[in-house]
């Protein structure tokens, strides 16, 4: 357990208070205060809405929110972002190849070969 879920710790169990009646109290769910006193920060949302969760909480909890925030991580710890992929190359389409079924019975399908017909650049029938 690191400081900032100590601290958190002690002070809900001074004020007598269980981790349910706590997250009743705030509105929250238990997991989420659980999660802030195990210091287990992967487990919080985005850190924008877990920062106001600790505030909350230690407001709650009767403790001034701001060293409690200069505890927590600036980024968790969360495994890096897969690097980009490579856009996809799209091959030029071959005339010879390109067969277009439409509806007969309706004109926005006629208009839908046509244009495909010319992005393809080949003879509409």
């Amino acid at each position: 357990m690191c400081e900032l879920g100590e601290k958190l710790r002690e002070a809900r169990e001074r004020r007598g208070l269980s981790l349910g009646e706590a997250a009743r109290q705030l509105a929250l769910k238990a997991e989420v205060l659980e999660a802030l006193e195990e210091c287990r920060f992967e487990r919080l949302p985005e850190p924008a809405l877990a920062r106001g969760y600790l505030r909350r909480y230690a407001l709650l909890l009767g403790l001034d929110p701001g060293p409690l925030l200069a505890l927590y991580p600036s980024a968790p710890s969360l495994p890096p972002p897969a690097p980009p992929r490579p856009p996809e190359r799209h091959q030029k389409a071959d005339p010879q190849k390109i067969i277009i079924e439409y509806d007969t019975t309706c004109s926005l399908s006629r208009v839908y070969v046509e244009l495909c017909c010319v992005f393809y650049h080949t003879v509409c029938i």
